[in-house]
């Protein structure tokens, strides 16, 4: 074994420490595999597996060291899925019990970029029902539980990836965001993740797969333990398919290498802290976190200025009708639910009653009011506001050197069964989905409990390079991920 440090190690350190001879594939997938059967049985976050296939791929990769001078950039490096992206062989569910069994024929668009660039997917991860939820528990597999406190939420909807890179068994992971699916777990589970600007990484694939006007809302990315792996995973997905109509041309954002000290110096930095956006307040441990991370900028040489849109007040309804505009005569949730077939909220009632449940109680109730939204619409004016913030946005973030810094949700990582509580929470981040703007969580250390506090930076649309840099010195400044001690101490 090397001297790489396993538990945190990026992703690219690894693929270093391969190409160096250090470590080899089999020694890699052989340890992380041994660590997701360690762990998983408590986490439930890997819910299919294809460890010999991934022992078989780590052998032939093996042998090619030191014949081969052209290897991709990752290569070697295990990785896990999020379970709603195809990966050829493995449960395709999307967390519906009507969909139990299904497998994927092909790799969708992104695990196979992923592949391409040397990646060995280990298995696949757990999510809420068609991933609408920030709870991740479905009647196929169960509930996720933290690394951080098992009796707490993993976030969702990319909430078995959290978990299962959060407790350090996957040294990267890949995920799904159309209201903060890839940045709530990655803020729960003490991670670096990446929402890209909308249409820089194209969907196909995955499931459910949304219209081509959502799909510009619906982002893949990465949830990683260090910022370093954000900008060579993100551009190794990036680029049109051919098949998502959605998808940004070739070259349309600049993903280039990132030198922090001279590409983004922080005393070039402006910037703007919401750390209320009105709807839902944040706890006192998460602002002042967010808080921490300006300050930390600031003794550096950045402007600190506090912001608050009036319009984020209002960020629910802006999300909900542009979602709703964008899906307009297309395949409605409720069909998607169906596996094609509508479904009947009222008949699912009757066999509730009568145990006979295929569906989570979230997943109906977002169908109920997507039915309310179309019959009635339950929110006006979002489209309207979306153009009055994306005017102001374009006066606030008038380069790449000004981006956001705010919370990913108003709370820490919640108790099981409680999301119910934080009603439409997730528009701290879903917003941003609607803007088509980039924004990257980070992570900021634990709380008084032990619990991940963490924060994202947001830039303008195309600025991906901005928000993963400003992540780079975050991490530099205030010391990134802290590993979940509570279930190392237990094993």
């Amino acid at each position: 074994m090397s001297d790489v440090d396993l538990e945190s190690a990026a992703a690219v350190d690894l693929a270093a420490a391969v190409r160096a001879k250090q470590i080899s594939p089999s020694e890699l997938v052989d340890e992380f595999i041994g660590r997701i059967q360690r762990d998983n049985p408590r986490l439930n976050a890997v819910v299919a597996t294809r460890f010999d296939d991934a022992r078989a791929e780590a052998a032939v990769m093996t042998q090619r060291l030191g014949h081969d001078d052209e290897l991709p950039p990752f290569f070697g490096v295990p990785c896990t899925i999020k379970e709603c992206f195809g990966l050829q062989g493995l449960s395709h569910t999307a967390g519906s019990l009507r969909r139990k069994g299904t497998l994927a024929r092909v790799d969708g668009t992104a695990p196979r970029r992923w592949r391409d660039a040397g990646m060995i997917p280990l298995g696949v991860t757990n999510i809420p029902e068609m991933a609408f939820w920030y709870e991740t528990d479905n009647l196929v597999y169960g509930r996720t539980n933290n690394p951080f406190d098992l009796t707490r939420t993993v976030g969702g909807s990319s909430g078995g990836e959290g978990a299962i890179v959060g407790v350090g068994a996957s040294p990267i992971g890949l995920g799904s965001d159309v209201g903060g699916s890839i940045r709530m777990p990655a803020a729960f589970n003490g991670l670096f993740g990446h929402k890209p600007t909308g249409g820089l990484v194209p969907g196909t694939g995955h499931v459910p797969s949304p219209s081509t006007s959502l799909s510009r809302f619906t982002c893949h990315g990465p949830l990683a333990r260090s910022a370093k792996d954000l900008l060579p995973a993100l551009r190794v997905l990036a680029g049109p398919d051919g098949h998502d109509l959605g998808a940004l041309p070739a070259g349309a954002v600049d993903l280039s290498d990132i030198d922090l000290d001279n590409d983004i110096p922080v005393s070039d930095l402006v910037v703007h802290v919401v750390d209320d956006c009105g709807w839902v307040s944040p706890s006192d441990p998460v602002r002042a976190a967010v808080w921490s991370a300006a300050s930390a900028l600031e003794r550096r040489g950045a402007r600190v200025q506090h912001v608050r849109p009036p319009e984020l007040k209002r960020a629910f309804d802006i999300w909900a009708e542009a979602m709703q505009q964008g899906n307009a005569g297309e395949r409605t949730f409720a069909e998607w639910l169906g596996d094609g077939e509508h479904v009947s909220v009222g008949a699912e009632a009757l066999r509730i009653l009568f145990g006979r449940r295929r569906h989570t109680t979230e997943a109906l109730g977002f169908a109920v009011l997507e039915a309310a939204g179309r019959a009635l619409p339950l929110v006006r004016g979002g489209l309207l506001l979306r153009e009055q913030l994306r005017q102001r946005l374009k006066q606030l973030l008038v380069d790449d050197r000004h981006v956001i810094l705010m919370p990913v949700f108003p709370t820490q990582a919640f108790k099981h069964n409680t999301g119910a509580l934080y009603p439409a929470a997730f528009v701290y981040a879903g917003i941003w989905n609607v803007l088509e703007m980039p924004a990257t969580a980070v992570p900021l250390g634990l709380d008084g409990n032990g619990l991940p506090l963490s924060c994202q930076v947001v830039g303008r649309v195309g600025a991906d390079r901005a928000t993963i840099g400003v992540a780079g010195w975050l991490e530099r400044l205030l010391g990134g991920r802290v590993p979940p001690r509570a279930l190392v101490t237990a094993r």
